[in-house]
């Protein structure tokens, strides 16, 4: 479902609570990782900077107090409150779970620094990294290659555009910038004494078994209280984008990571899927109309609609169905938009057209949805799946999911009296391929 919000951050598993040394240590130490890190990216990427980055070293209570201060003024509100109704609703979450007050903590445990865009400045979170010069000077590299980018590229910008019309494609592009950092971030970090990044960003730019990295990351004790629906969105990027950034390096250098940020990825099914992305694109299908709202009857209302992404579905299935039938079942991704729907009463519904590469890509996301319902209820009863459609009894009402050729219909919660009406006016979505840039 839809981000809550992006952070250009580095975050560290596990991050280190180390005694800071005294404030004017903190500024010499952060004044010469950011000149030694400034030089070797300027000297391997090419000069930019017109003016030296502003960075500053804070306590991690005064790095959460500018996290909660900056997701405040850049995340819209009612774009909070929808995602809090349809994580509630789907059982991401449960009942009056804070979601922007639960991410800013999560965020305040293991964020090691973050860059602020408008600011133009980056903090790095004091303590951390004191005992290993490298591991800091990767933090300090991770944050200026965001400030680097920044300087021509205007992502941050195009974030924010983007998280109101298409959040699957916003989490593209963060999956592109983030792992950018991580790649570049590592390799300036790395590098021997005297030696510049190049000689090193080839052996980053591999990434063996990043879902099991992922897997790990996730398993930090600091991340346990947490839900998937907020840990994950944070943990991917660095990792599975760090595959995805090496891909495009190894594929053209990196004139193409540069080239990159002016072609961005435009699913999260071309950032998981590198090879969608290179050489000829896997371009998603648009899903155009369907609004079901009418069709549902009187009193209803559409409360949000959005674009819902492989992504998104890995992110939904896997505490209820397994990580390895998450990623199946979200596998073969074209396209989809849902819509989510209330009704005075605190009746709601939660409906998509999906559309997948093949019928038998359809089928397996169509019994994976059936399954997931049947599980996140919590309820006994059995998935019928006859003539390519399945109905599972819940408490939020009947779902039915109907499968045609490709294409998936689900109506989840929908009410007896409706279910051809409504499913009905989501068929008559429009598909509309969008074209490779």
């Amino acid at each position: 479902m839809r981000r809550i919000a992006w952070l250009l951050a580095l975050w560290v598993a596990a991050a280190c609570d180390e005694p800071a040394p005294d404030a004017a240590e903190v500024q010499r130490r952060v004044d010469a990782c950011c000149a030694a890190a400034t030089a070797r990216l300027e000297d391997y990427l090419g000069k930019k900077f017109k003016a030296k980055v502003p960075v500053a070293m804070k306590t991690r209570e005064e790095a959460n107090a500018l996290l909660r201060d900056l997701m405040e003024r850049e995340v819209p509100r009612d774009l909070v409150a929808a995602a809090q109704k349809i994580a509630e609703r789907l059982r991401l979450v449960p009942p009056g779970y804070d979601l922007l007050a639960k991410q800013v903590e999560m965020l305040g445990k293991g964020v090691a620094g973050f860059y602020d865009p408008d600011g133009d400045c980056f903090y790095v979170v004091a303590g951390y990294g004191t005992s290993d010069p490298a591991e800091f000077q990767v933090t300090v590299a991770h944050e200026l290659v965001h400030a680097y980018r920044d300087v021509d590229k205007d992502y941050w910008q195009r974030m924010l555009r983007l998280c109101r019309t298409n959040s699957d494609e916003m989490q593209a592009l963060n999956f592109l910038v983030e792992g950018d950092a991580t790649l570049l971030g590592y390799a300036i970090g790395y590098a021997p004494p005297g030696g510049d990044a190049g000689s090193v960003v080839e052996s980053f730019s591999r990434v063996e078994h990043p879902e099991a990295l992922v897997e790990l990351a996730l398993a930090d004790p600091e991340l346990a209280p947490f839900p998937l629906v907020l840990k994950e969105p944070l943990i991917a990027p660095y990792i599975e984008g760090q595959a995805f950034a090496g891909a495009i390096f190894r594929a053209g250098g990196k004139e193409a990571l540069d080239k990159a940020f002016d072609r961005p990825p435009r699913s999260t099914e071309q950032a998981l899927h590198p090879e969608k992305y290179l050489s000829k694109p896997d371009e998603p299908m648009v899903v155009e109309g369907g609004d079901p709202t009418a069709a549902l009857g009187d009193g209803w209302r559409l409360g949000f609609t959005d674009v819902m992404g492989e992504f998104d579905l890995r992110v939904m299935f896997a505490e209820r169905l397994g990580r390895s039938r998450a990623r199946a079942a979200a596998a073969g991704w074209d396209g989809a938009r849902y819509w989510f729907c209330e009704k005075e009463g605190a009746a709601s519904f939660f409906g998509a057209t999906t559309v997948w590469d093949a019928p038998e890509e359809a089928r397996e996301f169509a019994q994976a949805w059936a399954d997931w319902a049947l599980a996140r209820d919590g309820k006994e009863g059995e998935v019928g799946g006859h003539g390519g459609e399945w109905r599972v009894e819940t408490a939020d009402g009947l779902v039915v999911v109907r499968q045609g050729g490709s294409d998936v219909l689900i109506a989840d919660g929908v009410p007896r009296d409706r279910v051809d009406a409504v499913l009905q006016a989501m068929a008559a979505a429009r598909r509309v391929e969008r074209r490779a840039e």
